[in-house]
């Protein structure tokens, strides 16, 4: 009869899990966005607000002027407009005098 070898199952290491650099790297970034965010939110926010703003403005004077008959312009039109709203859902539209 010929004898099978049996192996030892290999110990488990029960000590810290092992953390890859690669998710280590993407909680430095994870973290370093939310310092930057609460920091710097408000500075950066109200400029790019006032744009959106201004954005808004001039697309919908520009949209009250183009031929809405033809379904292909509309497409490209529906999708402008969607991406602004999208932006600025949750701001109340704001009227500049450029």
């Amino acid at each position: 009869m010929t004898q099978v070898k049996k192996s030892l199952p290999k110990k488990k290491n029960l000590g810290r899990p092992k953390i890859s650099k690669k998710w280590l790297l993407y909680f430095g970034l994870g973290l370093l966005a939310l310092i930057l965010v609460l920091t710097l939110g408000t500075v950066i926010g109200h400029p790019v607000e006032r744009l959106i703003s201004i954005v808004e403005n001039r697309y919908q004077q520009w949209f009250d002027q183009q031929n809405t008959n033809n379904p292909l312009v509309l497409l490209p039109l529906a999708f402008i407009g969607g991406l602004l709203v999208q932006l600025s859902k949750n701001n109340p539209p704001v009227t500049y005098d450029l």
